[in-house]
């Protein structure tokens, strides 16, 4: 028991103990956590107007704060830094406080420095200072006004001059105490609008408090005269201006009114002002003479004007032909004469329109020209003033152009309007006029033609094809054109630009030409036998070329080229000779090694028949008893058999 409670109290003893190092141990921990937060928050110093407008010319208080709360600073002190130059002052207050005297616009920067617990602390803000709004003034002709007068109905411009001049906002608002009297815009702009007073104010938008008056005054400036032109002379058709003078140039109502005593004379067409002078437009109707009279409304001051209109006479008239040849069908068929009648301001330009054949060639009344068949027309313009009369010859050829459309692609071109053509080649037949059939594609070397149009062309008594590609022309009469083959659906011509080769180079400098035909696209030789074909070249004339030294050759298999007879250079042109087929040919300027054409032995021999049969038939002739009665007589009895047989 002893021992129990022996053991037992020393056991109290040491748990007094333990939770008194315990609660020691909590407060000590509670001390250095307080400890420990207090010293968490820096000291800080700073400035407590943060945001300030400042303006020139005036003072300002700044303060300053220590932080956490409770702190205390041993030393305060304050600066300046003036970026811009000597733009402030400052000085420490009693208080703490600084005060800032500014001096001009700009920027400052401004530093509180705190000593805390022997630490420097600091805090510095930026300030604009501004420059304030201090007078403002309303100005007309640069100079300051508080009063001034304005004409009804006129606009003056005032101005509002903000002091001083380096003010950092000048804008200004304006306003009317009367609109109904004088109106002012957002630039000063002001209007009278009608008799009586209204003061304008221009307000400052930075400083209303600052602001300009001027107290305009509207005015009625009345006419006192009017000066009108005294006389004038217009044409009939014509116009003349006469002027009107308004006195004194500043009257405020310078409206008029403008009346024609005999408008049957003279019309006005219109009047303007400008400044105080009117210009007032009178046109000339007939042949006579009136009064115009102008009136102000104001005071009814009037002035008058004699007019007088007069006819100008027509002197002649000319038309812009005075030869055609046109066609009996087509656009060629169609063309309009145009007449000029002298002179130019002649009062009546009326003009009648006459054909002396209107079977050859018919005019309207506009001076349209259409041609109906082949001969010769006058067509005649005479002006209603005078009688005067101008004539242009009309000649309605027997020829007739029918002209072929076509569509282009890859240097090949398409025939496309084959029913107008056929058309055009029947007008032609009905008409019994010559057609030609004419196909132009400048863009491209070969052209593809319907068959149907050569295949009319061989049913008809005469008519020409001419076809035109890049490089130049090919002309095809009707026995030409009877020798090509139309059994396919189209034909084909080309016409292009080929080398030689090799073989030519001898030749050199050649121009050469590849010319083909084509039944559905496939190349086909062909002869036109003694009905040729004419071949154009384009071509001009190079430095040190003569016209005279021109040479053509046939392009043969073998051998040297065949020369052409007969061809010929044309300045317009260019290289022109025929051929009876279609093959290679080329020509040069010089004295080229080309074989004789085969064709001159031809024509010799032909010549040499000719000759021979002639002088048989002569000699026949004069050896028969009968003469020239006995071949009478053989043709009479040839007739009278023929009828006689006709009859059964």
């Amino acid at each position: 028991m002893f021992l129990k409670d022996g053991f037992a109290g020393n056991h109290s003893k040491k748990l007094l103990a333990i939770c008194a190092v315990l609660i020691m141990a909590t407060v000590c921990f509670s001390v250095a956590a307080a400890s420990d937060e207090s010293d968490a928050t820096d000291p800080a110093v700073s400035i407590r107007e943060k945001t300030m407008k400042m303006e020139v010319g005036k003072d300002y208080t700044l303060h300053y704060d220590i932080t956490p709360e409770g702190t205390t600073a041993s030393s305060v002190s304050w600066s300046i830094d003036d970026v811009e130059g000597s733009k402030a002052t400052i000085k420490k207050n009693d208080d703490g406080s600084c005060k800032v005297t500014t001096k001009a616009k700009g920027t400052i920067k401004i530093t509180v420095s705190a000593k805390i617990n022997n630490q420097d602390y600091t805090n510095t803000v930026t300030y604009t200072i501004i420059q304030q709004v201090t007078k403002v003034s309303i100005m007309l002709d640069n100079k300051a006004v508080t009063a001034t007068e304005l004409e009804l109905n006129k606009e003056l411009q005032l101005t509002a001059k903000v002091e001083p001049d380096n003010a950092d906002d000048k804008t200004v608002t304006w306003e009317s105490s009367d609109t109904s009297i004088v109106s002012v815009d957002s630039t000063g702009k002001i209007k009278a609008l009608k008799t009586g007073m209204a003061t304008i104010r221009a307000i400052s938008d930075y400083d209303e408090k600052k602001s300009a008056t001027c107290k305009v005054t509207v005015v009625n400036v009345p006419v006192s005269k009017i000066t009108v032109t005294g006389t004038a002379t217009v044409n009939i058709g014509e116009t003349v201006t006469i002027t009107a003078t308004i006195e004194p140039a500043n009257a405020t109502n310078k409206e008029v009114d403008v009346v024609v005593a005999d408008s049957t004379v003279i019309n006005k067409t219109s009047q303007t002002l400008n400044n105080n002078v009117y210009s007032i437009t009178l046109k000339g109707i007939k042949d006579g003479q009136t009064t115009v009279t102008v009136t102000t409304k104001d005071g009814g001051f009037k002035g008058t004007c004699t007019v007088t209109s007069k006819t100008v006479h027509v002197t002649g008239v000319t038309l812009n032909k005075t030869e055609l040849e046109m066609e009996a069908y087509g656009s060629a068929s169609q063309y309009k004469l145009v007449q000029t009648v002298a002179p130019n301001n002649a009062t009546d330009k009326t003009v009648s329109w006459a054909s002396s054949d209107p079977t050859v060639a018919t005019v309207d009344g506009s001076g349209n020209v259409t041609a109906l068949k082949p001969g010769n027309a006058s067509i005649t313009v005479t002006t209603k003033d005078g009688q005067h009369t101008a004539t242009c010859l009309i000649t309605v050829t027997n020829e007739l152009t029918v002209e072929a459309k076509i569509t282009e692609g890859g240097g090949k071109a398409v025939v496309t309007n084959t029913n107008d053509i056929l058309a055009g080649l029947k007008a032609a037949e009905e008409k019994g006029l010559i057609p030609t059939v004419l196909i132009i594609a400048m863009n491209c070397d070969q052209v593809t033609i319907p068959s149907e149009i050569p295949r009319f062309i061989k049913t008809m008594d005469d008519a020409q094809m001419s076809v035109q590609l890049k490089v130049g022309y090919l002309l095809f009469d009707l026995d030409a054109i009877e020798r090509i083959d139309t059994s396919g659906s189209n034909i084909g011509v080309s016409m292009a630009t080929v080398d030689l080769g090799e073989k030519y180079e001898e030749y050199k400098p050649y121009y050469a030409y590849d010319i083909n035909m084509y039944v559905d696209e496939v190349a086909k030789p062909i002869s036109f036998g003694s009905n040729p074909v004419v071949v154009i070249l384009f071509y001009q004339l190079k430095e040190g070329e003569k016209a005279e030294d021109l040479m053509v050759g046939f392009i043969r298999d073998s051998g040297k080229p065949l020369k052409v007879s007969d061809a010929k250079y044309d300045e317009e042109l260019g290289v022109i000779f025929e051929t009876n087929h279609f093959s290679k040919y080329a020509f040069v300027f010089y004295p080229a090694d080309f074989a004789a054409g085969d064709y001159s032995i031809v024509l010799v021999i032909i010549s040499l028949i000719v000759i021979i049969v002639l002088l048989i038939l002569v000699t026949l002739y004069v050896r028969s008893y009968e003469g020239i009665s006995g071949m009478f007589s053989f043709r009479k009895k040839y007739d009278d058999e023929y009828d006689y047989q006709n009859q059964y």
